[in-house]
């Protein structure tokens, strides 16, 4: 029940509706389809990608009621502070607009 176990912020938004072990690149994952437990959440329907060892959020498909991929995002690049791993890069790929995207780089996370 690999979903369940898995905690990503915003994943207390979301329940598992299925799941499967795949790859992402170079990476063993959990890819899971995600639907939203509540009317408060930006995106009904989710499909994440998260390795496994440890367990980071790398990709995520976001979708609207009407199954309508509206983005994209990208979590390429993580660091360690502390006991936590935080995204230090990710890269937003708008589905709507042909060509529109939107990249964050973190830098002396403490």
């Amino acid at each position: 029940d690999m979903g369940r176990t898995l905690r990503w912020p915003g994943s207390e938004d979301y329940e598992v509706a299925s799941g499967e072990s795949g790859t992402l690149g170079n990476f063993e994952v959990w890819v899971l389809e995600l639907e939203a437990v509540s009317d408060e959440v930006t995106y009904p329907r989710r499909r994440v990608w998260i390795a496994k060892e440890p367990n980071l959020l790398l990709k995520s498909e976001d979708y609207s009621l009407t199954d309508r991929r509206l983005r994209t995002s990208y979590y390429p690049s993580y660091v360690r502070s502390g006991g936590s791993y935080i995204a230090d890069a990710f890269r937003f790929v708008d589905a709507l607009v042909a060509g529109k995207s939107t990249s964050v780089t973190l830098s002396d996370i403490s």
